[in-house]
């Protein structure tokens, strides 16, 4: 997203702009700086745009009201993952202990959780929860999203199957209480973050914050492999 974000230029403010016929995609002119208030000439080239974007983004991820939810969103994205060792344990067969759940399953479980996703997106905005306050919104969300993930413990110690729960059923209706739930918590923030952002910048801030959030997710993923290693978990072995 980073790359393909380089290719768009943010909107200036540019007066007095003229083309420059040794650039084919360039001009030069007199820039409005959107952080500073202050005007500059100069002569805007692919890299140049770069470069500027670049430093822009930067300076406003300094900004501590932007830089703790952007670090928030981070370490909420690493936290060690369990993703690997569940879709093992859903897609072994139950003689080695798993649940023996076909490609097919797996695939339209995907498509519930896009599907819940979008619903919490629309939740959040046609509801009174884009007008709550930030900070017991995050705590109240996360508190309930940790205990719709705690329901995956019933599953897993097959408490599910001993009250007659179908394990179809289950996993489809946890994981998509939690997709909506995990909607509604982390589009606040990002509003918050969008609201923060200065005019001129936004699709940078925005791709660069994601990209932050992605990076958290492959974290994630290696330290729950790391935490799966030292429980002795592997894809026969649950």
């Amino acid at each position: 997203m980073a790359v393909c974000a380089s290719w768009y230029a943010d909107v200036r403010v540019v007066v007095d702009r003229c083309a420059t016929p040794e650039s084919g995609d360039g001009w030069e002119g007199t820039e409005l700086d959107m952080l500073t208030g202050e005007s500059r000439t100069v002569r805007a080239t692919r890299v140049s745009r770069v470069s500027a974007s670049v430093r822009r983004v930067l300076s406003v991820l300094r900004r501590r009201e932007v830089a703790r939810p952007t670090l928030f969103l981070f370490a909420l994205a690493a936290t060690p993952s369990s993703a690997t060792s569940v879709f093992f344990f859903f897609t072994q067969p139950r003689d080695v202990g798993g649940l023996g759940f076909s490609g097919t399953f797996i695939g339209v479980l995907s498509v519930v959780g896009a599907a819940a996703g979008i619903l919490g997106a629309q939740l959040y905005r046609r509801t009174r929860l884009r007008h709550a306050k930030l900070r017991p919104l995050v705590v109240g969300i996360t508190l309930f999203v940790t205990l719709a993930q705690a329901t995956e413990l019933l599953l897993v110690t097959r408490l599910s199957a001993a009250w007659g729960l179908d394990d179809r059923l289950f996993v489809l209706t946890s994981d998509a209480i939690e997709d909506v739930v995990e909607a509604c918590l982390l589009l606040p923030i990002m509003v918050m973050v969008a609201r923060l952002c200065p005019p001129g910048i936004e699709a940078s801030l925005y791709a660069c914050i994601i990209s932050v959030s992605n990076a958290g997710g492959m974290l994630s993923r290696v330290l729950g492999a790391g935490v799966a290693k030292a429980a002795g978990i592997s894809m026969t072995d649950f």
